[in-house]
């Protein structure tokens, strides 16, 4: 396509995420007008102050498309990433242990993060395929945590690792390597059907007996090494029901 025509879509995306974050804003804005316990009231208040820095931190990446000028949407939101991560970076290296976290490094964790599901959103609209969050596992959440109470603590004692990029290059997630996880956990391989993309991305299509099966094969692959995220368009479907089985039957190779 086109660079015009890579535009006019890349906007109509992202006109749907203003319609989604307006509807977002709304709904908060209803709730808290609404609500009279106080505790509850501080968390509507907080969740509306971020839902309201996502849609502003929307409407810049909006304006930058609509320059003249503008590079393709991944190059935009890559850029505003950068751009945040150069603000917050001096206040990273001038933060104390023992001293209270400035609410601008919440905020910027709030638009990192927006960034983030905002890009991958985006690669699952342009293959027209449903967008899920990625999965978290205890080992994720492991190795993210700061090695101290404190989020701007460095790594290391002399803050010789502060912010400083992963040097490695990415693992390759093989074929072979997620068909192994799946026999290993007992999940049915021939229910499913893996594609796997560049930077650790899988989508797993297919069918699953139950949540406890489809959740057991999800568990499964985001165990595989190099695997960042798995997009899953995986249905419940009773074996009685099951496309897979049926096929399995009619051929005399009925699943046991």
């Amino acid at each position: 396509m086109d660079t015009q025509t890579d535009l006019k879509r890349e906007l109509e995306f992202l006109r749907e995420q203003m319609h989604a974050s307006d509807q977002k804003i709304a709904r908060l804005q209803n709730a808290l007008d609404t609500c009279d316990d106080r505790l509850e009231s501080s968390g509507l208040t907080a969740m509306l102050h971020a839902a309201r820095l996502e849609r502003d931190l929307l409407n810049a990446v909006i304006m930058r498309q609509v320059d003249s000028h503008a590079l393709s949407l991944q190059a935009v939101i890559l850029d505003q990433q950068e751009a945040i991560r150069q603000a917050t970076g001096p206040q990273m290296l001038h933060w104390q242990r023992g001293h209270p976290t400035p609410t601008a490094y919440w905020d910027a964790e709030i638009r990192q993060a927006y960034l983030d599901d905002l890009l991958r959103r985006f690669h699952a609209w342009q293959h027209g395929r449903p967008y899920y969050p990625p999965a978290t596992t205890a080992r994720d959440t492991h190795a993210a945590a700061p090695e101290y109470a404190h989020p701007w603590y460095p790594a290391s004692p002399d803050g010789s690792d502060l912010a400083q990029p992963d040097s490695e290059p990415p693992v390759t997630v093989s074929d072979e390597a997620l068909a192994d996880a799946l026999k290993h956990a007992g999940c049915p391989a021939d229910h499913l059907t893996l594609i796997v993309e560049p930077d650790g991305f899988v989508l797993a299509t297919g069918y699953a007996h139950s949540e406890a099966e489809r959740e057991q094969c999800l568990t499964a692959l985001v165990g595989v090494e190099g695997v960042r995220e798995v997009l899953t368009g995986i249905v419940i479907a009773d074996p009685a029901r099951c496309p897979v089985c049926q096929a399995a039957q009619a051929n005399g190779r009925a699943r046991h």
